[in-house]
């Protein structure tokens, strides 16, 4: 698997605490053209993948974009493994699956 469309964007709702929470959501909810309803089921401290498939590069760019809104996120890198555990059992397949790795633990909007 290439390195291109593995990552993956997730956010849970962590504001930076560069603005006051209500700030946070409104700047969130225009910037993704989101109603209020949605942009609240966001802000509620599961985790939220809000964009996958792409590229590292473009993964950092969306942390970048919610670090400058006033929301905390990272970005993880979605890859193959192979089950093999349980290769000599018959009640067990060898099968991939996918597992992900975290390349940063949060994005912190940028001292200004």
């Amino acid at each position: 698997m290439s390195d291109e469309g593995d990552y993956r964007v997730v956010f849970n709702g962590v504001p930076t605490g560069e603005y006051d929470l209500p700030t946070t959501k409104a700047r969130f909810a225009k910037a993704f053209k989101l109603d209020t309803k949605r942009t609240e089921r966001l802000f509620t401290g599961k985790d939220h993948v809000i964009k996958t498939g792409i590229s590292e590069q473009a993964a950092m760019e969306y942390a970048i974009k919610l670090a400058e809104i006033g929301c905390e996120c990272c970005f993880e890198r979605v890859v193959d493994a192979v089950v093999d555990d349980h290769s000599n059992d018959p009640d067990f397949s060898n099968a991939a699956s996918r597992s992900v790795v975290c390349d940063i633990a949060g994005t912190h909007a940028p001292a200004r």
